[in-house]
């Protein structure tokens, strides 16, 4: 079977036609994603969940007025990883540099991006779970969620743990969720 140029070039117009769909969608309709992953599970029946919820410390000083945690924390994540990416860019353009190197950076490259998609996913499905919001920092093999909220039951444990176990792949052992009051 060969495949015609025309038929890649379809291909190539439908997927950035789904791609912007579903940006229409997280950007324009929200409410159509919170009524669509709010379906009813038996997230009781999780036990391959292990996972810590570490509330936040009490003697910590209150926010600074007109401030917010979990945007200041995407900010300063994407600022590093701007930075990062550029850093590893210049090695993968750098003639002077080994290929051994340059190839280890772009995979490095990959890997960060891949995590930063992965993140992104989970934080949305998170808050699509009705949680007011949520930060996903994934590291190697493991993740650190931290939810916008004063407690979580057992079952929102479980339930924010299935997300980042079945998004991510990291093992449940390895996650820690921690609360933080609004």
């Amino acid at each position: 079977m060969v495949i015609g140029r025309q038929s890649l070039v379809r291909f190539a117009v439908f997927v950035v036609l789904v791609a912007l769909i579903i940006v229409y969608i997280q950007v324009y309709h929200r409410d159509f994603l919170d009524r669509y992953f709010k379906e009813s599970w038996d997230w009781g029946t999780t036990e391959r969940v292990t996972a810590t919820v570490t509330p936040e410390s009490e003697e910590a000083p209150p926010p600074a007025e007109g401030t917010d945690f979990f945007v200041d924390f995407r900010l300063e994540r994407e600022r590093v990883r701007s930075q990062q990416v550029e850093y590893l860019r210049e090695l993968m353009e750098n003639q002077k540099v080994d290929e051994v190197t340059r190839q280890q950076a772009a995979t490095r490259w990959l890997a960060i991006a891949d995590n930063m998609g992965k993140e992104v996913d989970a934080e949305n499905l998170i808050r699509a779970k009705g949680f007011a919001d949520a930060l996903v920092i994934l590291k190697d093999d493991s993740a650190t969620v931290i939810v916008r909220a004063r407690e979580l039951t057992a079952v929102e444990v479980a339930r924010i743990a299935d997300i980042v176990i079945r998004g991510c792949g990291v093992p449940g052992e390895n996650i820690s969720i921690q609360v933080k009051p609004e």
